[in-house]
């Protein structure tokens, strides 16, 4: 399916001026609200658009940004695009200024369509040159012409490409364990991809495997921990972090899928392993992270 067959043109709005988020996302509501007959104010709808905004914490970057909303009030998926006349950053957070704003109002039965038009846009727009071809475009019909002669179209399934971490922290098989407490540290994870030196992926490290190892194998097999008062343990651990290496406690990843594995698959797969993270794989290649924080900030939470 195209990309543009879901586009209304009257909702392709250009020269939107403004220098904050608020005023932004008003103009472009107020623009739509004689076509949809919102049964609240644009002013309430934008407060909800920032405050469902703040909740992701999503920063944008590659000029583009991406608030939605669900509303039980309609009973389609619309899509609002903005294109500004002079780029505005719209939250700290976010890398770069937006130069293209794309508001996303959900229905409560096109989940699934948002996010295989949000999957398609974001994969479009990031590719160099697209996304200053659109907002140079002169009118809508131009914006959807580009995207026709592109042949910018809809994936059939979600796949885990679509909604994985790709800026992920990583440790190599030569470093000391110390460096990987340090972003275990620096990150709140527990469980690390091993990348070779060229950067093929190999293993994954656990704080969980590290730490019982420096705890002889029958105070674990125990169940009244509370006899146990020695600090023996972590002096030892303290002692040789920086000369003990990653690739000594380094195992096998649970799970690694291909980029184009459906989403359902990749959810099956954390529920049954009990794993952290379900890793993806470009051949040799880790290109990806999934847990189940994207699954409900990207999909259930979408």
């Amino acid at each position: 399916m195209k990309l543009s067959s879901l586009l209304n043109p009257g909702f392709i709005i250009y020269d939107i001026e403004a220098d904050n988020r608020h005023d932004i996302y008003k103009q472009l509501i107020d623009k739509i609200s004689p076509k949809i007959k919102f049964s609240d104010s644009s002013s309430n709808i934008v407060n909800k658009l920032i405050e469902r905004e703040d909740i992701t914490e999503i920063p944008y970057e590659k000029g583009f940004s991406f608030p939605h909303l669900r509303l039980s009030e309609i009973d389609d998926l619309h899509v609002v695009i903005g294109i500004l006349k002079t780029p505005v950053k719209l939250k700290p957070i976010d890398v770069d200024k937006t130069k293209l704003v794309l508001i996303f109002l959900i229905s409560e039965n096109t989940s699934q369509v948002y996010l295989k038009v949000l999957s398609t846009f974001t994969k479009y727009l990031i590719t160099n040159g697209n996304i200053d071809k659109l907002i140079n475009s002169e009118n809508s019909g131009e914006f959807l012409n580009i995207l026709d002669s592109d042949k910018v179209e809809l994936r059939r399934t979600l796949v885990v490409e679509d909604i994985m971490n790709t800026d992920f922290p990583f440790v190599e098989e030569s470093d000391s364990i110390s460096k990987a407490f340090d972003i275990f540290t620096k990150e709140k994870k527990l469980v690390l991809p091993v990348l070779n030196k060229s950067k093929e992926f190999i293993g994954v490290i656990e704080a969980n495997n590290i730490v019982s190892n420096y705890f002889p194998k029958y105070m674990l097999l125990l169940d009244n921990y509370k006899i146990f008062k020695s600090f023996e343990p972590f002096d030892t651990l303290f002692k040789t972090e920086d000369i003990s290496s990653v690739k000594e406690y380094m195992t096998k990843p649970k799970v690694t899928v291909p980029v184009d594995t459906p989403i359902i698959q990749v959810t099956l797969c954390l529920l049954q392993q009990n794993a952290a993270n379900i890793f993806i794989v470009d051949g040799k290649k880790l290109v990806g992270l999934v847990s189940m924080q994207e699954i409900i900030r990207k999909v259930i939470r979408g």
